[in-house]
Formats: C-alpha cells, structure tokens, sequence
C-alpha cells in the first residue's frame, strides 16, 4: 500500500485521522468519556486551517459558507456537530487523490482492529458475547472481540474488502474466494448474518460479471443500484407500518432481530418528523439503538434528510460509469445499512468523500 501526500494535504490527513478515531472509539468496549466529542472539535479545527490554504471561486465560496451557517444553525439547537465537519471533511477532500483516501481509511481501520483484537486477546479488553434474541430466546455465543457488538468485527471486514475492490476496480475468482473464506472465518466465531449475507451476495454478482460480460446485464444492474437508497428507505418504512399487522411480517421483523419494532418504539419517543431538531441528549435518553441505516436518518434527522443519502447514491453511480465491480460494491454498501447503521459513520466517510470529489478513481478493466 502506497499512499502520496502532498504538504498541502497534511492538514486534511492529520483532520481525518481524528475524526476517524472519534467514531472508532465508539465501537470499542470501553468508556472513553467525552474524548469522542473532543476528537471531533479538534477534527473540526485542523480541517478549518486545511481550507484557509484552499483557492475559493466566489459561488464555491457563498455555497460553502451557506452550507457551513445551516449545520452551525443546526449545532446551535441540537449540539450535533456531525454536519458541520462532514461538509468541511468533504470540502477539504474534493481536491485530493480518492484512491489515497481510501487506502488511508483502508490502514486506519486495519491498525484498528489489529489493536482492539490483540487487546481482547490479551483480555485488557473484554470479549463479550452478544447472543442473538430469537423466538426460542437467546440463541448461541457471538463473540467481539474487543468491540461493542459481535457484528463490528465482520462489518468492517467487508468493508475492507470493498475498499480493495472499489480502489482496484477489478475483481478475480481468487479474490473472491479469498474474501468469502476470511468472511466464514470471523462468522464462525461472531455469527453476523448481516456481514455473511452481503458477502455472499458480493461473491455470486462478482462471479455473475466475471463470466457474463453483458451491456444489458450491467445497464439494468446500473439502474437497480441507482434506486438502492430510495428503496431501502421506502422499504424500511414500510415494514414499521406492516409490522402492526403481525403474521409474516412479524417473523420477518424477528429474523432482522427486531429492528423494526425498535424502531417503533423509537418513533413514539422521539416523533416523525421532516426535519428532527432534537438534541443528542433527547434523542439518545431512551437508549434505544436503530440497526438501520435508513430509519436512524430519518428517526435522528428527518425523513428530508433522505435526500441527501439519495443524491449520493446517485453520484457514486454516475462516477461507476457502469463498471461492475464499483456497482456491485455500492449495492453492498447501502445493502449493508439495511441491517447496520454505517451511514454517518468512518466506514462510509471515504465514500461520502468520493460522491463531492473533483477527481475520479479510473482504471481499465482487465
């Protein structure tokens, strides 16, 4: 892994680097206090001396410091500063090379779980098991080895494996295999269907468009994953609502672990809103964790909010310009936040970078 940094990027790399462990710190089984928060502000103030440096047209300008006003507008009220650093992370980015910021996140989560994995096995760190919740009650061990969850470990995995594929852009059988045999590994301890699932979706696409060179295969497969955002999110919202009605939607909601009926309980406490001003401390008092991606949005920010993820979507596509293997890494993605919340976390950062990013990864298939 090689990664270029030019001196004017320093400030950008040393901003991520916080801001990547604000969020890691959060998966790891350890109370770490308020340095998240702390992390995020420094992240905040290196990222505002990277963009003193940057040459500014006046529209840029006036747009960013429109966008800047909302989300301090927005902090004011709810004491969220997410937005307010993801548009400067995304600003300071537009310019640098996206396969660095990649291989970079791609090192960073590496070291991560490298560090949190040694530090369970050296029990500084608890390995605690996660039990499924099943009709029968709680089913088998499912270990974290160091993280908050059994399913961290395996999620990040993928994402580890789409982040090699997304910067190589192409895919072989070896890789493949190499990917699914790691994934039944960690799943043989962690048992996460939703990191197994989306990989062995990856694994039969990957080997549909390794064999199968079709334009009409990969155009329909473009805009399928064009509507991938849109329809998780009707979809989710849709199961909230058949859920009342129990039978089979029901036993749909208890094979997803009872998501979906979270996040009715979470609706009656915090309301539906198109745009959600609650603050953190509302928000969170009733600790009540949303595992999708889609319906955490729009639970914690409104179903507006939508909109952004939508526009993502469809410029990460667009930028694919219909190679298959950066289509089907978008589909596992918001497949992925179906059944895990990844969205506004470091896991999805270098994508989010990449959909407002002047520049494009371009590689020849081979």
């Amino acid at each position: 892994m090689s990664i270029s940094v030019q001196k004017n990027e320093i400030c950008f790399y040393i901003a991520f680097t916080f801001l990547f462990m604000s969020f890691f710190i959060s998966d790891i089984k350890y109370d770490f206090g308020n340095a998240s928060s702390m992390l995020r502000y420094i992240s905040y103030v290196v990222l505002v001396v990277q963009l003193l440096e940057k040459k500014w047209s006046l529209k840029e300008l006036i747009c960013f410091g429109v966008i800047q006003a909302l989300c301090w507008l927005f902090f004011l009220i709810t004491k969220d500063i997410y937005w307010g650093i993801i548009v400067l992370v995304i600003y300071a980015g537009k310019d640098i090379k996206p396969e660095n910021i990649f291989q970079y996140n791609m090192l960073l989560v590496s070291l991560g779980i490298f560090f949190v994995f040694e530090l369970s096995l050296f029990e500084i760190l608890p390995n605690v098991s996660t039990p499924r919740d099943g009709k029968g009650g709680l089913l088998g061990d499912r270990y974290a080895f160091g993280f908050v969850h059994s399913d961290v470990l395996p999620v990040l995995s993928l994402y580890l494996e789409l982040y090699y594929l997304w910067i190589k852009q192409k895919i072989s059988i070896l890789n493949l295999g190499l990917f699914i045999s790691v994934e039944l590994i960690i799943n043989n301890y962690c048992d996460s269907r939703i990191a197994i699932s989306a990989a062995i979706i990856v694994l039969i696409l990957g080997m549909i468009f390794t064999f199968f060179h079709s334009k009409i295969l990969i155009l329909i497969f473009e805009k399928i994953v064009y509507l991938a955002v849109a329809s998780f999110s009707i979809f989710s919202g849709l199961m909230t609502v058949l859920l009342l009605e129990g039978g089979i939607y029901d036993d749909i909601d208890t094979f997803f672990s009872g998501r979906f009926r979270l996040a009715i309980l979470k609706s009656v406490n915090v309301g539906l809103n198109a745009l959600s001003l609650h603050s953190n401390d509302f928000y969170f008092a009733d600790n009540i964790v949303i595992d999708n991606g889609y319906l955490y949005i729009i639970l914690r920010y409104g179903y507006l909010f939508i909109g952004v993820f939508i526009a993502i979507n469809y410029l990460l596509v667009k930028k694919a310009d219909k190679n298959p293997i950066i289509l089907i890494c978008i589909f596992a993605i918001f497949l992925l936040n179906f059944i895990d919340n990844d969205l506004l976390d470091y896991a999805f950062l270098p994508f989010m970078i990449y959909a407002f990013s002047n520049k494009i990864i371009n590689r020849k298939l081979e």
